[in-house]
């Protein structure tokens, strides 16, 4: 380490390069070379500091294989708004940890800071996708929860997902990093709120932030810790599921055949919101939730 030091130090007095990129000099590397191993923390230390339905409701799957992990959220009491026992960040954390899905797509916000001296220029989000099979095991419904902020949109069905800006009615054609610069120095923060939407598959997929530095170009995968995010079309936004599932797995009004549906819904009787098992058929009944 030593004589990387110095090495360093004679080649900044030779170069006469400034002070903020002499400091830079030995903790930056070569993108071509760590491109799949640069860590978080190294240019930019990023934090996921939530997870979120992209509509205004908290529905995820899980597979026929994985339908047993549903259980748990299927008998959970206190799922979804007036309760304060679990946010929506607790809530999809746990899906996915699971090995859940979350319906329709998820919004991800990220805080993200510089770690160098010299300005981290982010110029790119790119995402790294794979289609997986639509998850027909069972289903949780918690609707009407209230919607969240985006400023980036993401259409992952796209054969090259790319970040596009967000006005009051969606998503626009014009893309994100043309129309916002966001440069970090050390110690400084923003916040990104990325909408991941998709119609057309289900997906697992991890993303990367692509940055320059020190006139070097660089990339930091985004994960949760080495697993990776899962969405999958929503259930009732009229997409046709009939080139996705078979047709004995479609219920008569378009929506999936899920093995279990689990459905938040209000008792009148008792006053109180409570998750139960409603049928197949009813998955895009809202009423009561």
């Amino acid at each position: 380490m030593t004589a990387v030091l110095v090495s360093a130090a004679s080649a900044v007095a030779l170069q006469l390069v400034d002070a903020n990129k002499a400091k830079d000099a030995v903790r930056d590397r070569d993108a071509g070379q760590f491109i799949d191993s640069f860590a978080a923390g190294d240019a930019l230390q990023v934090t996921l500091y939530n997870i979120h339905d992209a509509g205004d409701s908290w529905t995820s799957a899980f597979s026929v294989e994985n339908r047993a992990a549903a259980r748990p959220f299927i008998e959970n009491t206190t799922l979804g708004y007036p309760f304060n026992s679990i946010t929506p960040f607790d809530y999809y954390s746990s899906v996915l940890d699971a090995g859940g899905f979350a319906l329709g797509g998820a919004v991800l916000s990220l805080e993200v800071e510089g770690k160098r001296n010299q300005e981290v220029t982010i110029f790119g989000v790119h995402v790294d996708r794979h289609a997986v099979k639509y998850p027909l095991g069972a289903a949780i419904l918690v609707y009407n929860q209230g919607g969240d902020t985006k400023q980036m949109h993401i259409d992952l069905d796209k054969p090259v997902p790319t970040p596009v800006t967000m006005d009051v009615n969606g998503p626009t054609k014009e893309l994100f990093f043309r129309a916002h610069r966001i440069g970090l120095t050390s110690g400084k923060k923003e916040t990104l709120d990325i909408e991941l939407v998709t119609a057309r598959s289900a997906y697992e997929f991890t993303l990367a932030l692509d940055y320059e530095v020190g006139g070097k170009k660089y990339t930091q995968v985004i994960d949760r810790g080495g697993q990776p995010f899962r969405v999958a079309p929503a259930p009732c936004v009229g997409q046709n599921f009939g080139g996705l599932l078979p047709k004995e797995r479609i219920n008569s009004d378009g929506s999936p055949i899920f093995g279990q549906v689990g459905q938040r819904k209000w008792i009148t009787a008792e006053q109180e919101y409570r998750m139960e098992v409603v049928p197949a058929s009813n998955v895009c009944d809202r009423s009561g939730g």
